[in-house]
This record gives C-alpha cells, structure tokens and sequence, in this order.
C-alpha cells in the first residue's frame, strides 16, 4: 500500500504535536518541581529568621533582668 502525500503529512503532524505535547509536560514538571522547591527553602529561611528573633528577643529580656538584679539600691 503507498501511502498519499497527504497522509503522511498528518503523521507528521501528529507525531511532532506529540513531541511537543511530552516537551511541555516534562518542562512544566521540572519547573513545578523547582518552583515547589523554591518556596519549601523560602518558607524555611522565614522559619529560622522567626527564630533567630525569638532568641534575641530573650537574649535581651535575659540581659536586662540581669542588670537589674545587680543593681543595689540607694539607700
């Protein structure tokens, strides 16, 4: 059977939208993923820079109730 010049020409068309079709999916996969990945670190950092203010926070209230019970009173 010979195939007809048109027939062909939908095959490849077919065929290079299926390629397309597998590129985009697996792109839009990698850059899901990265983008995911992205905002988990960004959340993360958020996480630790909370933190970080928690402690100095207490560092602080810990040095003053410190040098306040140093202090003597004036009699």
């Amino acid at each position: 059977m010979v195939l007809r010049r048109r027939e062909i020409n939908k095959d490849v068309v077919q065929q290079s939208a299926e390629a397309i079709t597998s590129t985009a999916q697996r792109l839009a996969v990698i850059v899901l993923g990265a983008t995911r990945q992205v905002i988990t670190e960004v959340g993360d950092l958020a996480t630790e820079l909370f933190e970080i203010g928690d402690a100095a926070g207490r560092a602080r209230r810990d040095a003053s109730a410190a040098r306040g019970s140093q202090q003597t009173p004036d009699a």
